[in-house]
């Protein structure tokens, strides 16, 4: 490191002033002595190659981060191996006093370093110095100088002693110091002038953020987006000491809870805000959350907490810019293992993380959650395997539909993984796979399950029966005709048809048809298959051809029908009391009242609740209000609304009469 030359005259007197003293050509200093002040042997101060990578006075204490080479380390080093006093200003916690220390062990790494306590009286150095076989190997470290100028602290006669011995100093001071004691007329700006500056910047360059971001320390690489960099990695350790602390003794145990919920989402891929309350619906997850309730703030004490701004630089939660969303301190998500383990973070942390990132990041997220939930799988956690189903679920992944599997069949009794796996399986289109997983949940009372299972059966009814019809198999193409008939109208008929060609069917499918026909408006047609139904003695042909011709004017279609009801009913009125109904209906429209009540009371007292209201209205119309009621109750009690229309109007009536 650089040193001054010698003058021709060089006498100084430090300390107390004695009597006579001898002006010579040269005497470095005369010193009379001050007692009680002695300082330890130069030989015992740490080599600079020796001393640690941070210095004594670096906040954080041993817990403090490599250094990382910044932009204006070049320059600093020069000016060591130039000049014999450096000093280094700039901002509080700018990187003052790491900078110049590791230019100390870069430049002097054979150098003795001092550093003196705050008490030592600075004017018994140069005297201990030349007294030493440490000699001019050392160099002074004067964190902070501004402590170091008053009575007995460094002056300009003591800079010019160690500078003669070839003793460099170097200093650190802040802006503010600086400008209050260089720039004036006393002692103080004297020794200043002498010292050549520089001054570390706030502020980080892209080149130095980009050394940050490929840093193999996690704790660089955690601030490399920050403002103040230099000021989160100098108080990061601080935040981690307190936070650890506060869980652990309970006295801010829901703020830590809360701060490592932001930990969580940052730890899972995403270090933007998020709204306050996805940080508490993941901080409630934790067990601690329920097994030390009675410990817990309340939730303002807990945000106070944990946003409260520490050293002068930030909370433990930064707000962000929409209004009460926050993220963690990013010196803070330095401090743990990235990615986690699936069990090292609260489940709810990848959900909010995945729902707050953009499309890129959330590709990452999801891609780390799988590496993560992976051990779940050897771990054979059915639990974590069903939130990673879920979370890929939610966003679109049809690999949700495999961990839903994994976790149902590593429970058996998770109903939600079963279901989960059945819906995702049959939503692929593996509805075979889907229907063993949506039985298992049926079984433990998955309605829903049990509605998706009858569905896909039916879908896949109707596939087969299709195969097997196409195939040439009459039976197949009447049961798919009959299936699709509400559904697919058209499609059923020409299924109808299809096993019509058959002629050993075309009798068992000749009422179905006609139905169908008839439905449509084609009625000659029908009449043509529901007479080829009654000749083969089918009796919903004869029913339906007797509904048919019932609806016709002329007296020999009704003679017919008649005879056709009577045919149906005498089956048994239970198997066909729709045609005893019919008949009832068809011998009143003709005033035949007795005999057509008669067929109606038959009918609706086996079941049929159309019987009991055309009952109920012909009673009613009889004047017989009591037995109307009777029956238009029965008839409404099975869901018939015409039923319960008539007894509301006929208790209206009943009403306005007692009016």
């Amino acid at each position: 490191m650089g040193s001054g030359e010698r003058q021709d005259v060089s006498n100084g007197v430090s300390g107390q002033v004695g009597g006579s003293v001898v002006q010579a050509r040269y005497v470095d200093s005369v010193h009379i002595g001050m007692p009680g002040n002695s300082l330890p042997d130069p030989m015992s101060w740490p080599l600079a190659r020796e001393a640690p990578e941070s210095a004594p006075t670096v906040k954080g204490g041993t817990d403090v981060l490599p250094y990382l080479p910044r932009d204006h380390d070049p320059a600093l080093r020069e000016l060591l191996r130039t000049h014999p006093f450096v000093l280094v200003t700039g901002p509080p916690l700018a990187g003052k006093t790491f900078s110049a220390w590791a230019a100390i062990r870069e430049v002097g790494p054979g150098l003795r370093i001092y550093t003196p306590p705050k008490d030592t009286d600075f004017r018994t150095l140069p005297t201990a110095l030349r007294q030493s076989p440490a000699g001019g190997r050392c160099v002074l470290w004067l964190d902070d100088l501004a402590e170091r100028l008053g009575e007995g602290g460094l002056d300009h006669d003591v800079a010019g002693q160690l500078r003669h011995l070839g003793v460099p100093i170097v200093a650190t001071m802040s802006d503010a110091d600086y400008g209050a004691y260089r720039f004036g007329q006393d002692s103080h700006a004297q020794l200043l002038r002498n010292a050549r500056v520089l001054r570390v910047a706030e502020g980080w360059s892209e080149a130095e953020r980009t050394r940050l971001a490929e840093s193999p320390n996690p704790r660089h690489r955690a601030v490399r987006d920050e403002k103040h960099v230099t000021k989160y990695l100098a108080v990061g350790s601080e935040l981690w000491d307190e936070w650890q602390w506060a869980g652990d003794s309970g006295g801010h145990l829901r703020g830590h809870l809360l701060v490592r919920a932001a930990l969580d989402v940052a730890r899972c891929g995403y270090r933007g805000p998020v709204p306050l309350i996805s940080l508490r619906e993941t901080h409630w997850e934790y067990e601690e959350y329920e097994s030390r309730k009675p410990e817990l703030e309340s939730a303002e004490e807990a945000l106070a907490w944990a946003t409260k701004v520490r050293h002068g630089v930030a909370g433990m939660l930064v707000a962000g810019e929409d209004e009460r969303t926050w993220r963690v301190h990013g010196a803070l998500l330095g401090c743990l293992p990235q990615p986690p383990d699936a069990s090292d973070v609260a489940a709810m942390a990848w959900f909010v993380a995945a729902r707050a990132a953009g499309e890129d990041d959330r590709a990452g997220i999801l891609a780390a959650a799988r590496e993560a939930f992976g051990k779940a799988v050897e771990a054979e956690d059915g639990t974590a395997m069903f939130d990673m189903g879920r979370l890929l679920e939610e966003h679109g992944d049809a690999e949700a539909a495999d961990w839903f599997v994994l976790a149902s069949d590593a429970d058996e009794d998770n109903a939600a993984a079963a279901g989960s796996a059945g819906r995702a399986l049959a939503a692929k289109g593996e509805y075979g796979r889907a229907v063993t997983y949506l039985e298992r949940a049926v079984k433990t009372g998955d309605g829903d399950a049990a509605a998706l299972l009858g569905k896909l059966h039916l879908d896949r009814a109707r596939h087969w029966l299709a195969v097997a019809a196409d195939g040439g198999d009459p039976e197949s193409a009447h049961q798919l005709g009959r299936m699709l008939q509400g559904s697919d109208p058209d499609e059923a008929l020409r299924r109808y048809r299809q096993a019509a060609e058959h002629d050993t069917y075309r009798n068992t499918v000749a009422a179905s048809l006609g139905s169908l026909l008839h439905t449509a408006g084609q009625v000659d047609e029908a009449e043509c298959w529901y007479r080829l139904g009654v000749q083969a003695g089918d009796t919903t042909a004869v029913h339906d051809l007797a509904v048919l011709l019932a609806g016709r004017d002329d007296s020999g279609s009704r003679a017919e029908a008649e005879s056709l009801y009577l045919r149906a009913g005498k089956r048994g009125p239970h198997t066909h009391r729709h045609s005893v109904t019919h008949y009832g209906v068809l011998l009143v429209a003709q005033g035949q009242i007795v005999k057509g009540v008669d067929c109606l009371r038959v009918a609706a007292d086996c079941g049929d609740s159309f019987a009991a209201y055309q009952l109920g209205r012909v009673l009613s119309r009889g004047g017989n209000s009591l037995q109307a009621r009777q029956w238009f109750t029965k008839a409404a009690a099975s869901g018939n609304l015409a039923a319960a229309t008539a007894l509301a109007d006929l208790e209206k009536a009943r009403a306005d009469d007692a009016g």
